[in-house]
This record gives C-alpha cells, structure tokens and sequence, in this order.
C-alpha cells in the first residue's frame, strides 16, 4: 500500500493530471490482485478451550505449556480476564502453567485425569523430560491437534 500511495504522489507532480490517474489505476488494478487478505491462524486457542471447557471435570488437573502463553489461556478460559483486569485466574488448584516437569509442584494423585496443554511443544528443549516424567506417574490416553501449535494430551 505504501508504495501505490508513493507513486501515485509522485504522479501527482505530472502536468497532465489525466496522465498520472490512468497509471495510479493501472498500477493499483496490477497490485490489488496480488493482496493475500486470508491471514492463516497458526493457533486456534479459542476453539482449544471451547473443547476443553466442554470435556473437563472438576477433578481433572490442566497442565499449560508454556508460561508464555498464560495471558492467551486466561483470556478464553475467563473471558473477563482482561476486562477486570486480573493478575491470575480465580483461584483453582487445577489449572497450573509450567515450562518444564519441575514446574509441576502438585500431587498428580489427587486428580483423575491430567490434561496438558501443549504450544509449541516441538520448540521446547524441555519436551521430552516433561513427557517421560509424565509417562512414568500416568498413561496416555489420546491425543488431539488444534491447527499446528496447540495439541491436547490426555493422562488417565
């Protein structure tokens, strides 16, 4: 866009006014076709928590990776997170944000499932040590993928 608007100023100097409308339009027509307006989503956390809201117990344990993405989590799991201006989510012992396995400072005994939230998972050099701890205390149940950064992990 910046540079339709450059040449068509620039065009403006042109003693036949005419002259330079005709090419600002050719040079729009040309450049207008060529404008990707689709932006692909590379998470769907909005969908990721409609599911999960959907499928959770109480006594289900979420566990989100990574700390970074807390803002992002918090605001679709309460919507009012930003409007009042929360610093955290309403108290619950449920939902913990960790970016490694030594994060996790809960008993995993006291829940019937562990749900963990995945973003980025194959970015993080942590990955396989919070996975083979993980695997060691429960069993994994299913796995499901929300576009290409977000995957929701089962634990029974």
């Amino acid at each position: 866009p910046f540079i339709l608007l450059f040449l068509s100023f620039s065009l403006s100097f042109f003693k036949h006014k005419l002259l330079g409308v005709l090419i600002s339009g050719i040079i729009f027509l040309f450049f207008v076709f060529k404008i990707d307006f689709k932006t692909d989503k590379g998470m769907d956390y909005k969908n990721a928590m409609v599911f999960i809201k959907a499928i959770k117990k109480e006594n289900d344990l979420m566990i989100v990776k990574t700390k970074d993405i807390q803002p992002l989590f918090s605001y679709y799991y309460d919507k009012d997170y930003f409007k009042l201006q929360k610093k955290e989510l309403p108290p619950s012992e449920n939902v913990i944000f960790c970016n490694s396995w030594s994060d996790v400072t809960v008993d995993l005994n006291k829940y019937n499932r562990v749900i963990v939230i995945d973003s980025f998972d194959d970015l993080n050099p942590n990955e396989m040590d919070f996975v083979s701890q993980l695997s060691l205390l429960r069993k994994k149940k299913a796995s499901v993928n929300f576009y290409e950064d977000i995957k929701i992990s089962f634990y029974n």
